[in-house]
């Protein structure tokens, strides 16, 4: 069964201008639009991911069918979310996508970029075309648990920050990867805060 990717790039419309505005935000977007879709098509999806970016509008600007209505200089904060899914389920999963776009207030609007996702050539290129897989099920992983804590009732942060925590979620990845990916850069490391030597 052939597999199609979709991109889309989704922004939040800010309910205020506050600094923490738009991370409230981010959590309805998450909670409202992307995880109804990722929930009811899961089955049928074979990798998804997201990635949070924020900045003027024509910063990161891209080709796209419909452009949103905003101005250059405008502050925006959207996701990319790319999903590989089952050819026959696409245009459904579009569907709902749009759909909750419309129902939700968080959602200023859905761009759908003109190329076509290339998860080797984004992934790959920057990771290692002989590890995509790899580092995509980490993305995911990651994207997995942020529509859990964005959606799914639980305490946030049930635990002091001292014992466990949010705050140390970084450390799962950090802790793992940081000594073998950075173990050459010596010299970087010992005239750093952190040794990577004798």
């Amino acid at each position: 069964m052939a597999d199609t990717w979709l991109y889309y790039r989704i922004f939040v419309n800010p309910s205020d201008s506050g600094p923490l505005a738009d991370y409230t935000d981010y959590t309805s977007l998450l909670r409202d639009v992307v995880h109804p879709v990722i929930t009811t098509f899961r089955p049928h999806i074979r990798h998804f991911h997201f990635f949070r970016y924020a900045g003027a509008y024509k910063d990161h600007a891209e080709g796209v069918k419909k452009p949103l209505a905003a101005a250059p200089e405008e502050w925006v904060h959207f996701i990319r979310l790319r999903v590989l899914v089952e050819d026959e389920q696409a245009t459904q999963l579009h569907s709902l996508l749009q759909e909750l776009r419309r129902k939700s207030g968080v959602c200023k609007g859905i761009e759908i970029p003109t190329a076509v996702y290339d998860i080797e050539a984004d992934i790959g290129a920057r990771f290692g075309n002989t590890r995509t897989w790899e580092v995509a099920n980490l993305i995911q992983a990651a994207a997995t648990l942020a529509l859990a804590y964005a959606s799914d009732g639980q305490e946030y942060d049930p635990h002091p920050q001292g014992q466990g925590g949010t705050a140390g979620l970084i450390h799962l990845v950090a802790n793992t990867l940081f000594y073998q990916v950075n173990v050459y850069r010596t010299d970087w490391g010992r005239s750093g805060m952190l040794q990577l030597g004798p």
